[in-house]
């Protein structure tokens, strides 16, 4: 497959890293970033799997359960400030 040419500008330390881990594995630094490149984008695809894979199940789960009514956002921060004030005015063991 032919290559193309890319020019990358690269701070000092690492240019020395590439360059020392090509060295120490007999290989180019175009091999070793080309290698580089290769892992993170198949960890940004994994990733983008993983969160299309969790949108489809909350998608499954919503149409489990059907619309939700009301805020259920705000009944929480309601329950829980209702234990708050409970816990503060002493009545918490009722």
């Amino acid at each position: 497959m032919p290559k193309h040419r890319t020019q990358l500008f690269l701070e000092p330390e690492q240019h020395e890293a590439l360059d020392r881990k090509a060295r120490r594995e007999g290989r180019t630094i175009s091999e070793v970033v080309r290698e580089y490149v290769d892992q993170g984008l198949a960890r940004s695809r994994t990733e983008i799997d993983r969160r299309l894979a969790a949108l489809d199940e909350l998608a499954q789960i919503s149409a489990e359960i059907g619309p939700i009514s009301g805020d259920p956002i705000a009944e929480v921060r309601e329950e829980r400030d209702r234990e708050i004030e409970a816990v503060l005015t002493g009545r918490a063991s009722e």
